[in-house]
């Protein structure tokens, strides 16, 4: 008789014990997370409580993973990004998946039918083939922490999608003023501040939900983003009113990364716009309005946060409203040809 821990291949522990005993020429084999479970059930088998007769057949450790659900995988990833630097993200894209696939879902019963079925919902809220890729990707590595911990045994075919044609990465004007009429209408007014802050800064959804009540400096003006993407501590200026709606926020406390991009996506779905709204969306349209209005793109970096002139290129794009101005400048009479009198 004898209980042990599963290891992983490179001997680090699982957190599943296994117990294998032969009584009475009755083979018994059970998995469980619990040690002292174990421990109980094979005592209780030598005493007789659990009578050799009546025994269990062995059970395999995969029946274990079949009782696995897609709200227990929930549970146990959460650990495993805690050393992440920012894992916020992967966080909320790994848990948009689970949302799709639903909490009562054997995690063994995940196929590479359902899963293209996650994509679908994804291609529905206009997020590019890239995207998607990267919310599977989220879902793909707590899968394999599964894999590792011996939960489940086989590993579904993923439906990685192809990277497409780059979404459209800037909200229009007239649509701002839309998502804000929204959001206002359906009592979302924490999600609208968030918003509002985040289209006067260009911040990383990141920083602002970190934000607590001594990084806002009401006598400068001045917000301090601490420990950002890129290592060190930033400021912006904001105006006195939005500061004000923001402190009183982080008083009571910031809404949850999941529930900001939720109010965003079903806005975008209700208003039937034809790109992503997403707060990352928020942050290039700041750059790119900071650059139509003439601002150098140095300032433009150092306000987005970014240490390369690279990056903050790919934070510009053309609006339609710059696209007009270029078709009215370049506009002139038609000059008639040879054939026209």
């Amino acid at each position: 008789m004898s209980i042990y821990e599963r290891k992983k291949a490179d001997g680090s522990p699982t957190g599943n014990y296994i117990m294998e005993l032969t009584f009475q020429g009755v083979k018994h084999k059970e998995a469980s997370r619990d040690l002292q479970k174990l421990t109980d059930r094979q005592a209780a088998i030598i005493a007789g409580v659990i009578p050799a007769a009546k025994a269990l057949p062995p059970a395999p450790v995969c029946a274990v993973s079949r009782r696995y659900t897609i709200g227990d995988l929930r549970q146990d990833a959460l650990t495993r990004w805690n050393d992440h630097k920012n894992p916020d993200q992967s966080i909320q894209r790994f848990h948009a998946v689970c949302d799709i696939l639903g909490d009562d879902l054997a995690l063994e019963d995940v196929n590479k039918r359902l899963l293209e079925g996650v994509l679908r919902d994804l291609k529905s809220r206009g997020l590019s083939g890239t995207t998607q890729h990267r919310y599977l990707a989220a879902f793909s590595a707590a899968y394999a922490w599964a894999l590792d911990d011996n939960i489940v045994t086989n590993r579904p075919k993923f439906p990685w999608p192809k990277p497409g044609q780059p979404r459209k990465q800037i909200l229009d004007a007239d649509d701002e003023v839309r998502v804000f009429q929204h959001l206002k209408k359906t009592g979302a007014h924490d999600i609208t501040l968030v918003m509002d802050f985040l289209l006067a800064t260009g911040a990383r959804i990141g920083e602002v939900l970190k934000l607590e009540p001594d990084h806002l400096h009401l006598k400068t003006g001045t917000v301090t983003f601490k420990d950002t993407k890129n290592g060190s501590d930033r400021v912006v200026f904001i105006e006195d009113d939005l500061m004000a709606r923001l402190h009183a926020l982080t008083l009571v406390g910031m809404p949850t990364y999941r529930r900001i991009n939720m109010a965003l996506h079903r806005a975008r779905k209700a208003l039937k716009l034809k790109y992503a709204l997403t707060p990352h969306v928020l942050r290039h349209t700041v750059g790119t309005r900071l650059d139509e209005a003439g601002v150098g793109m140095g300032v433009i970096g150092d306000q987005l946060g970014h240490r390369s002139y690279k990056t903050t290129m790919n934070y510009i794009h053309v609006s339609r409203a710059a696209l007009k101005q270029v078709s009215a400048k370049l506009s002139r009479k038609r000059v008639p040809t040879g054939g026209e009198s």
